[in-house]
């Protein structure tokens, strides 16, 4: 299986992403598309995973390389090529589904609590200014109390958007956003494996 990984941000790269790859012997291939204006074609790939980034989906229109990355995430769609989407890219992909992005009423950062649908609580790292409305035909599996739109799945177009880090470990948000207390990431990464397992299945 190949996969391709669209990285906004040098230093935000797939974490444990990386980890659930190596393991399942899994190939990525990454696209900086700020630093590349063309990429392979859709049809290359088994599935996307796309990361976050410090932009938002509203800028789009300054930022040419962020409309050729939306385009490309169309032919995906139409593709019906796999997608999961983290934190920037859930609301690039939100927004592709017809939803909104919207400022939160206070941003969120650190280590949360999140709590699943199937009532499972745990700690996840966060760090956004912006949420998504829950795209129409999509289910809600995850929220935090200032954001309720943590994880969604919209099943006809097998995207899982990600608004939580579960990628990141706590020397990956020291270095890209600040001082973290003990993080214990066990949890959010067995959570993050077991998505990625049943999301890309073979």
């Amino acid at each position: 299986m190949k996969l391709a990984v669209l990285q906004h941000h040098q230093q935000e790269h797939p974490g444990l992403i990386r980890d659930w790859a190596q393991q399942q012997q899994i190939e990525l291939v990454y696209w900086h598309s700020e630093q590349q204006p063309s990429f392979a074609a859709v049809t290359a790939f088994d599935g996307v995973i796309v990361l976050g980034g410090e932009y938002n989906v509203k800028d789009r229109a300054e930022h040419p390389w962020m409309q050729a990355e939306l385009a490309w995430l169309q032919q995906a769609l139409d593709a019906n090529r796999p997608i999961v989407a983290i934190c920037l890219g859930a609301q690039m992909l939100a927004h592709l589904l017809g939803s909104t992005v919207k400022p939160l009423s206070t941003p969120e950062f650190g280590a949360v609590t999140l709590t699943r649908d199937n009532g499972q609580q745990l700690q996840v790292l966060q760090a956004h200014h912006y949420h998504v409305a829950l795209p129409q035909g999509a289910t809600l599996h995850g929220s935090t109390a200032l954001c309720a739109e943590q994880i969604y799945h919209h099943a006809p177009t097998r995207v899982l958007g990600l608004q939580c880090h579960l990628e990141w470990t706590q020397s990956m948000y020291q270095q890209l956003i600040g001082p973290l207390p003990e993080f214990d990431h066990r949890d959010a990464q067995t959570l993050l494996f077991a998505l990625l397992d049943r999301h890309f299945k073979r």
